[in-house]
């Protein structure tokens, strides 16, 4: 991802901001997995738990990076998607 936006804007992050990021994301994953498994004990040593709330905790972390650091840009373009075409996406749905 370049350092400079659509709108010419530069924004970078600090190796400070970085770190707390990862501190940050860190201690999230944490507290969703303790929250979970105090709902549903034995979900701490479950694969598919931590896996997940990994997941959301990164997905929700790349999101607030973009909006902080490349707030004109489309979440669309900061993940490198590509739009479907109607049909493509019809095929899909009804592939065996």
């Amino acid at each position: 991802m370049d350092d400079q936006n659509e709108g010419g804007t530069t924004a970078t992050m600090s190796f400070f901001a970085a770190a707390l990021f990862i501190i940050g994301s860190h201690f999230a994953v944490g507290e969703i997995v303790g929250l979970i498994d105090s709902a549903r004990p034995g979900a701490r040593f479950d694969i598919v738990t931590l896996t997940a709330c990994q997941l959301l905790v990164h997905l929700g972390l790349v999101f607030v990076i973009a909006r902080i650091y490349a707030r004109e840009t489309s979440v669309r373009t900061i993940l490198g998607l590509r739009p479907i075409g109607a049909l493509t996406l019809l095929l899909a749905f009804f592939r065996r």
